[in-house]
């Protein structure tokens, strides 16, 4: 049942080591992605929220992190 999920999230993080060239990111961002799913299973479980609009919106601050992560590690590239 995990599969599409995790192919989806395991090229996502292979393409951010590809362009970073840094394994801490791809790790930050997998301690991100299990961070939502234990949010979401033990707190979240009892509230009467949507789950696709929480979704939605840890999607959306995951790519704003991958974009800040991104644009670092980016310029620390430049400046060296």
């Amino acid at each position: 049942i995990q599969l599409i999920g995790a192919l989806i999230l395991g090229l996502f993080f292979s393409w951010v080591y590809y362009r970073t060239r840094s394994i801490g990111i791809c790790i930050l961002l997998h301690m991100f992605a299990n961070g939502i799913s234990l949010i979401n299973e033990y707190f979240l479980s009892e509230m009467l929220i949507n789950k696709w609009y929480l979704y939605g919106v840890f999607s959306i601050v995951f790519v704003f992190i991958t974009i800040h992560f991104y644009r670092t590690v980016y310029n620390k590239t430049l400046s060296n």
